[in-house]
């Protein structure tokens, strides 16, 4: 005979166990005692502990050995009728919750036969403990004669004390009782309360409530996953297993006993209808024609498939500056943070004159910050793309004497073509950083201001959140004396109507009033919706992309057409969260002075207070756009910022 190797499912370790003719039941029950050692004596401990009687709570150790071997008996007792009589031999987890029933009964009837001899004994010392403590009991000692009495007038409950035991028609009634209620819930959810409720027990329909309750938790744990889901791709075939799931549990409690069969049977159809309620809505709203995705918080907009407003009164002032007959003197786009500058530069081509070839630098960009040579090079490459110029050895170009002698080359080939270039220099506050850590020389200023003095049809634009006064690394009001300030405003209440009703009119990819080109109609934003989204952002660009964004993609996920009052509100609490990093460095970010930032900080608790005595404090403030005055108070001038601020601040 060969050598037995291992039971590869627990079907034939339970086979074997309560079959006492199988050659396996010896090494059966070996790995039976291996698998299941720790689970029954973590059951019997649990229940033993239960009780509060001084006497188990002194010896427990003992009580849970004898139980544990009182347990074994039961399995054992009549050739293993017990693990023959379960029936689910395939369901580890329905024989787990079987198996701890027998513990707890077994663990009960084992501690009220010791707690019956105790007050049966008059010279046992724990009798007075029990009655001080349940002064109820000292009347029905006479008539605890026998441990069946016992067993009929008295059940331990979770907090130790006792109470009469129910008759099997009132735990019929209530298992009935709490079946129908399950079928009245509104929310699947819920079912774990009440399933919890069910009575348990040895014998009959009892013996098998602990599976049913198993059954139904797993169908409350897969709503609760459910109700944390909010985008339809990713409900719905949740929400298919849902019912899938129901399915399987109306075709499994077929099979219990009464009254689990019919009442749960009954509920499980009801529960059923509001899955399949919950799959038609959310299949209505995937299958909805979802509203275009077009508004952008974030990099610079691409106007050719994202919402675009053009900054008229903006690029107007540049082409005035850029086409003066003598030349320009060099210009500074100034604007705070998000108000949309870099969305200006790369999206000049199509509103400045076709004689202007813009050239857009980026000072966060590595090949142009890492040393001179390679900003050198950058810029070369970049003015060579714009505008290919007859020379040789460009690449040998990585000084300054041969950078400024090219650009002088380009000047000239510029006015023989009549032709500008635009130079424009974003984020140049990095060059003067780098000038503080040395990796750039002054020379490099001199160059540029050289360079905007000599060359009349180059036109050098230098983009940033800061004003030239408050970079101190280097003079740059004398470097840039004669240059003019451009300042970017926020958006116009009909700029920002514009954008949230023809968000592609100035698309490349669309022809004039082409029928196909995404529009939203004004209702769409709801009563007074544009509006209201202007007032919220203060007109910043930014969070009028952003409040807009939330807004689209909240109507896309639900069962909505249109902006109504509680979709707007949610769309702002939710903006608040997606968009935390802009609104900290609007708020706290670039607060630097002492006192900048408790002083914001206080229109926590207040919506006004008075204007600040610090001078500095004031200017900056009044500089960054974030309050205005009313009533000789000020008050934060974004709602949005107030709202985050004491969310989220």
């Amino acid at each position: 005979m060969h050598k037995f190797q291992s039971f590869s499912t627990f079907q034939e370790l339970l086979e074997a166990c309560s079959n006492v003719t199988s050659p396996y039941w010896e090494v059966g029950w070996r790995e039976f005692i291996k698998r299941y050692k720790s689970f029954i004596h973590s059951k019997v401990t649990q229940r033993c502990s239960s009780w509060n009687v001084p006497r188990i709570q002194r010896q427990i150790s003992d009580f849970v050995n004898d139980i544990v071997d009182a347990v074994y008996a039961t399995l054992y007792k009549n050739e293993c009728q017990a693990l023959r009589n379960f029936t689910d031999r395939n369901n580890e987890r329905l024989f787990l919750s079987w198996l701890a029933t027998i513990c707890e009964r077994t663990a009960n009837r084992y501690i009220r036969g010791m707690i019956k001899e105790c007050l049966l004994d008059e010279d046992y010392e724990s009798q007075q403990l029990l009655l001080e403590e349940h002064e109820d009991l000292r009347e029905r000692l006479v008539s605890l004669e026998s441990n069946q009495l016992w067993d009929e007038q008295y059940e331990p409950t979770s907090s130790g004390f006792f109470e009469p035991s129910q008759s099997d028609e009132e735990l019929w009634a209530k298992t009935i009782e709490l079946a129908r209620k399950a079928a009245d819930v509104a929310e699947l959810s819920s079912l774990d309360n009440i399933v919890a409720q069910l009575p348990e027990g040895m014998e009959g329909f009892l013996s098998q409530t602990a599976a049913l309750r198993g059954m139904v938790n797993e169908l409350c744990e897969l709503q609760l996953r459910l109700d944390t889901i909010t985008r339809p791709v990713l409900r719905e075939p949740l929400t298919q297993i849902l019912c899938r799931r129901i399915e399987n549990f109306c075709h499994q409690i077929a099979g219990f006993h009464e009254p689990l069969a019919s009442e749960f049977g009954n509920a499980a159809t009801r529960w059923l209808k509001l899955a399949q309620k919950q799959l038609q809505h959310v299949q209505i709203v995937a299958n909805k024609e979802p509203s275009p995705q077009l508004f952008r918080a974030g990099d610079p907009v691409n106007r050719e498939q994202e919402a675009f407003v053009p900054r008229y009164s903006v690029v107007g002032d540049l082409e005035k500056q850029i086409m003066l007959a003598t030349g320009c003197p060099g210009l500074v786009l100034y604007g705070r943070r998000r108000v949309g500058k870099s969305t200006i530069l790369h999206n000049l081509k199509g509103f400045l004159p076709d004689t202007v070839f813009p050239i857009i630098i980026s000072m966060q960009n590595p090949q142009a910050f890492i040393s001179l040579p390679q900003l050198i090079n950058h810029l070369v490459e970049k003015l060579f793309t714009a505008l290919p110029l007859k020379s040789s050895a460009l690449s040998s170009i990585t000084d300054l004497l041969k950078f400024f002698n090219l650009l002088s080359d380009y000047n000239t080939q510029l006015k023989s073509l009549d032709k500008r270039i635009l130079l424009a220099i974003d984020e140049y506050e990095n060059i003067d950083r780098k000038l503080g850590e040395k990796v750039f020389p002054s020379d490099l200023l001199d160059t540029i201001r050289e360079s905007i003095q000599k060359h009349r049809n180059l036109t050098w634009i230098f983009a940033g959140s800061h004003e030239i006064t408050e970079l101190t690394h280097a003079e740059w009001p004398s470097y840039l004396v004669s240059a003019r300030t451009i300042e970017v405003p926020l958006f116009t209440f009909e700029e920002t109507r514009l954008l949230l009703t023809e968000p592609m009119k100035f698309s490349p990819l669309y022809a004039k009033d082409a029928p196909n080109r995404p529009r939203f109609a004004p209702e769409f934003w709801g009563n007074n919706g544009r509006e209201r989204l202007h007032q919220q952002a203060g007109g910043w660009p930014h969070l009028v992309q952003l409040i807009a964004e939330t807004i689209v993609d909240l109507i896309n996920d639900e069962d909505k057409r249109y902006v109504d009052d509680e979709l707007f509100e949610r769309s702002l609490n939710k903006a608040i969260v997606s968009g935390h990093n802009v609104l900290y460095q609007l708020m706290r970010g670039e607060s630097t002075l002492p006192g900048e930032w408790e002083y914001l900080a206080a229109f926590r608790k207040c919506e006004a207070q008075p204007l600040p005595d610090n001078e500095a404090i004031y200017t900056s403030l009044r500089r960054r756009l974030l309050v205005e005055e009313e009533n000789g108070q000020w008050r934060l001038r974004v709602p949005l910022m107030a709202r985050w601020l004491k969310e989220r601040g």
